[in-house]
């Protein structure tokens, strides 16, 4: 760590359980808003050992929700991509790859809706109608 990370990470740190808590919040008016909709599997409620950081959703029309969702201004994220046993540091030339279809599948539609501490009550409110009139 260098010394502005370690700078700004001292200034951060006396709000990490207020940043937590506001995730799961977020997380929270997600789930309550975004249940039983359509093909769209959601998480768990967070619980208050949960930090929420990320927010992920499963879809089996991944790109084409995540698509209308960013034409109706909402980012997304799909932060597992590969799976692990296929990184290119973790794989083996010598050894054929597992035969994991649910991570597979995982994999093709898995992605993240923005959660963090500082979404405005709005923006949260843009995120959940944007993936409602994506989803129905």
């Amino acid at each position: 760590m260098d010394a502005v990370q370690a700078a700004v990470l001292r200034a951060k740190l006396p709000h990490l359980d207020s940043f937590n808590r506001r995730r799961r919040e977020i997380a929270n008016r997600y789930i309550d808003a975004l249940n039983g909709m359509d093909s769209l599997s959601l998480p768990p409620e967070s619980g208050s050992d949960s930090v929420a950081h990320l927010f992920c959703v499963r879809h089996p029309e991944r790109d084409q929700i995540r698509e209308k969702i960013h034409r109706a201004g909402v980012a997304t994220d799909i932060h597992y991509p590969v799976p692990d046993y296929s990184q290119p540091g973790l794989s083996r030339p010598d050894e054929s790859a597992p035969e994991l279809p649910a991570t597979e599948q995982a994999c093709r539609e898995v992605f993240s809706l923005p959660c963090y501490a500082e979404l405005e009550e709005t923006e949260i409110g843009a995120v959940i109608e944007a993936v409602t009139g994506a989803v129905s």
